[in-house]
């Protein structure tokens, strides 16, 4: 079984009529950090970062995958891993935009009836 994992910020701006931009931390293919649960997630993840992770709860579910959402403090990003604007991302530059789409929705940013 392979976990997408799924961290999003949520990026402030001092000036208030600004609106609030989430990323969400993938590879330089786009794609979300993914790990086989026979090498165990938290310390594939750990190991990756080198950081302490915390999973929250699995909001997408398919044949051999599962998206769980995480939060992790990352000091430092390894090579080949950034924050990407959601806004940035479409089905053509992230094979896991539906995931991070329906993140989204779960994170109340978009809602099921304006799509």
């Amino acid at each position: 079984m392979k976990y997408q994992i799924v961290i999003a910020k949520n990026i402030k701006y001092s000036d208030i009529r600004s609106e609030n931009k989430i990323v969400f931390l993938l590879d330089s293919k786009n794609q979300l950090p993914t790990f086989n649960s026979k090498g165990g997630v938290r310390r594939q993840f750990e190991e990756l970062f080198k950081a302490k992770i915390r999973f929250g709860y699995i909001f997408f579910q398919a044949k051999n995958k599962n998206a769980i959402f995480a939060s992790a403090k990352i000091k430092k990003l390894p090579r080949n891993w950034h924050y990407v604007l959601f806004s940035k991302l479409n089905v053509e530059n992230c094979k896991d935009y539906e995931v991070i789409r329906r993140a989204m929705q779960k994170l109340g940013y978009i809602s099921d009836f304006l799509l």
